[in-house]
């Protein structure tokens, strides 16, 4: 019974590639960029058996330790293997076989890798859809790498492309692409090498795959050191060392410190190249890593014989001469003989020199076989006529959908239509709307303007006209009736003149002006008035005074007149973004349904209201007084 996958690891592997030394004598590495997901977790479905269970905890356990205890991982996936055949669970073997070569393939047991990955490929007689298999084919071509069969390596590769496109396994194929750029490193084709770590990185960054962005970058940093663009190959290897290290992985680690020993080689900074080789040894041997334990020695071996440090190459041959001979990879051994065979010349030990370099050309020879980089080449021409061929099916099939686009396209166009007219219609009303609130701050500002020029003919032309007949009158004893008459008149036209335009609002601002009109109702209707302000410092814009006083000023009358009240509170708040003012008497109140058809005083409240953007909220029930409450945003 299959399980269901909950969680998919992307995990790499790297090895060094050995090419013939340039002018530097520097080694070529290469981040072996697996890329493989073999399931990480599995969740039963309810129907799952135990069997099944068992077997992918095994596998999960195998994931979580490849990078930290390969014994635990090593010991992890051979039980799911055999979990696997005894439960006849195929497609969880499939798993178990490509996470057990990808293993081997590590750790450079090329045989039991190959046996591996044959058994795995058995199991396609069954199910040849599974894409599984992509991975395995990948597994088979990173084989044929480390035999140096480059051919037969990308030809493994590209099954693994295809399977990865049949089943929309964009990741599968990143790897692909990946994995035949390593070929071609290996080649010294630099700029095709490049073409497909490109396409391999902008897969992983569009699945924001960290670590698989890291890996191609470890890559591509060698190949900007091998294209001489030493700024590019700093950049993308140190950015691949961030990733690895914020995900704690130290073998990538590790093989990003080999890519820098590499790069500072390049640049002649023997310190640096020795520092950071040192830096690969030391984590290869915490992660018991003997092929690439070897890797760093030979590097660093190759450093000391060009630094002339005869005595330090000969150690490193002597302690790690075991180790050479039982674990080293075909590359590795041929280099460690031709360094032996370096330092018995410089020792005048020539029978043993000969017999080292003999072997050096042995191992070599098994290693440098022809050019294939025609070979190589056409099998990627054919790959890629393969892709073209699909893409002209996909315009096939996309001419055929046409119709149905047109279709589609038309009835969103009859939509649209019909949506910009409903958008007009509401944008003309809108238009509409603003034009007539324009024409109301008109009419007001206009009207406005006019009190003002009334209020200051009353009080600098009537009001001194009556001063002055005041002080003609005032001599003559006789005429107190018509002295009081005169004062009434004198008094209604500086009230007249305050109501239209009183001087504290302009001279003192909003606060002063209210409290000197309700002060002023107060002492000439009895209505007993408090005032409460808070935060209202200095003035606010002039427009918006006036237009403020004016709504307290019809809000008062209208209390006056019309409620019958006794009191009348009046609260002015300003907080960050608003002004509230509350009005509030104790009046007989009204039905709040029958507002629309109130008199003037409250039609010119809301246009004043309407005009400061604000909000007007009246809350009244008959006998139980009023509250107006108005917020003007700031």
């Amino acid at each position: 019974m299959d399980v269901k996958p909950t969680g998919l690891l992307f995990f790499g592997l790297v090895r060094k590639i050995n090419g013939k030394a340039g002018s530097m004598g520097q080694a070529s590495f290469i981040l072996f960029f697996i890329a493989q997901f073999i399931l990480a977790s599995y969740m039963p479905s309810p129907v799952a058996p135990n069997d099944s269970i068992r077997i992918a905890r095994h596998i999960e356990t195998f994931q979580n330790e490849l990078y930290s205890d390969t014994a635990i991982a090593h010991q992890s996936i051979d039980s799911a293997v055999l979990l696997a055949i005894k439960f006849n669970e195929p497609r969880l073997l499939l798993k178990a076989l490509n996470g057990r070569s990808q293993l081997y393939l590590m750790r450079n047991k090329q045989k039991e890798a190959k046996k591996d990955i044959d058994r795995a490929l058995e199991l396609q007689n069954n199910r040849r859809d599974w894409v599984d298999f992509s991975s395995t084919y990948s597994n088979l071509g990173l084989y044929f790498f480390n035999r140096a069969e480059f051919e037969s390596s990308v030809e493994a590769h590209i099954s693994a492309a295809k399977i990865a496109e049949q089943n929309d396994y964009v990741l599968g194929l990143a790897r692909s692409y990946n994995n035949i750029g390593n070929v071609y490193i290996k080649l010294k084709d630099y700029l095709m090498a490049r073409e497909y770590y490109n396409k391999a990185y902008a897969i992983a960054e569009e699945e924001n795959m960290k670590g698989g962005m890291a890996h191609v970058l470890g890559n591509l940093g060698i190949v900007y050191t091998n294209l001489g663009k030493l700024d590019s190959a700093i950049y993308s290897i140190r950015k691949s060392l961030d990733i690895h290290r914020a995900q704690n992985n130290l073998m990538q680690v590790a093989y990003n410190y080999s890519n820098l020993g590499q790069l500072f080689r390049r640049l002649d900074r023997t310190d640096s190249a020795r520092f950071y080789y040192n830096q690969y040894l030391e984590l290869s041997k915490q992660q018991q890593n003997d092929q690439n334990v070897l890797s760093a020695v030979i590097s660093l071996m190759e450093i000391e014989m060009q630094s002339g440090n005869i005595d330090r190459v000969a150690q490193y041959l002597s302690d790690y001469d075991n180790l050479f001979r039982q674990n080293g990879s075909m590359e590795l051994k041929s280099k460690y003989y031709q360094l032996k065979s370096e330092v018995l010349e410089h020792q005048n030990d020539w029978e043993m020199a000969l017999q080292a370099r003999k072997l050096h050309e042995q191992w070599q020879d098994s290693t440098e076989g022809k050019d294939l980089r025609a070979e190589v080449e056409a099998l990627n021409i054919r790959y890629q006529t393969e892709q073209k061929e699909k893409e002209l099916l996909e315009q096939k099939a996309l001419l055929a959908q046409r119709e149905n686009i047109i279709i589609m396209i038309s009835l969103i166009a009859v939509f649209a239509l019909i949506l910009t007219a409903l958008v007009f219609m509401l944008y003309r009303q809108k238009r509409e709307n603003r034009y007539q609130k324009e024409s109301i701050a008109a009419i007001t500002a206009a009207q406005e303007k006019e009190r003002q020029r009334v209020a200051r003919d009353l009080h600098d032309s009537v009001g001194v006209m009556l001063a002055n007949l005041k002080n003609q009158l005032s001599v003559h004893k006789h005429l107190k009736e018509e002295m009081d008459v005169l004062n009434s008149i004198s008094g209604e036209v500086r009230q007249i003149s305050h109501d239209m335009m009183p001087g504290t609002l302009k001279k003192f601002g909003l606060e002063a002006a209210i409290r000197s009109e309700l002060d002023i109702t107060s002492k000439s209707t009895g209505l007993q008035t408090t005032f409460n302000e808070i935060g209202l410092n200095g003035h606010l814009d002039e427009e918006m005074e006036v237009h403020l006083y004016r709504i307290v000023q019809e809000a008062v009358q209208n209390v006056v007149k019309h409620a019958g009240a006794s009191t009348l509170n009046l609260s002015l708040t300003r907080d960050f973004d608003s002004l509230n003012v509350m009005i509030e008497d104790d009046g007989k109140g009204f039905d709040t349904s029958g507002m629309k058809s109130q008199g003037l005083g409250l039609k010119n409240i809301r246009t004043r209201v309407a005009l400061l953007n604000g909000k007007l909220s009246i809350d009244s029930h008959p006998s139980a007084g009023t509250s107006m409450i108005i917020e003007i945003p700031l």
